[in-house]
């Protein structure tokens, strides 16, 4: 990963179809000082979203089982826009075998969180996603 972010300038995307994880993912991240203005969320395919923002995304939380498009195929797209072409991507998702771990880095996932997320474990995980620092893990 190795590229640096900075917490109280970052603009970060949740793609999360379920309300109680991206609840979750919401209040860790305010619990971690980003300001809630500066976390965009969806619960499907995000490109819709990224038409009307005219900022890059720095950092995405990516769920992996979404309706009808799945992370992997979001992820190429996401790969090939503009705003985010450069964003670090993590993926976040219930499958935790080491096969799922190994097929997200082959897909070019930044990283790995598992569900469900950890609240004891994500302060040291966001901190390292922060200081550009690999996460393949799965507790978050």
């Amino acid at each position: 990963m190795n590229q640096k972010l900075n917490k109280d300038s970052i603009l970060i995307l949740i793609v999360e179809d379920e309300p109680n994880n991206l609840f979750l993912m919401k209040k860790l991240l305010c619990f971690e000082g980003v300001d809630k203005d500066h976390i965009l969320s969806c619960d499907k395919d995000p490109i819709d979203l990224l038409l009307n923002i005219d900022k890059n995304i720095d950092l995405i939380f990516l769920d992996i089982h979404l309706p009808k498009k799945d992370g992997y195929e979001i992820l190429k797209e996401l790969k090939s826009n503009d705003k985010t072409k450069n964003s670090i991507v993590i993926a976040l998702t219930a499958s935790v075998m080491n096969q799922d771990i190994e097929k997200a880095k082959e897909a070019g996932f930044d990283g790995f969180i598992g569900k469900p997320i950890d609240g004891r474990h994500f302060s040291q995980t966001f901190s390292k996603i922060l200081n550009g620092e690999s996460i393949w893990s799965i507790s978050g």
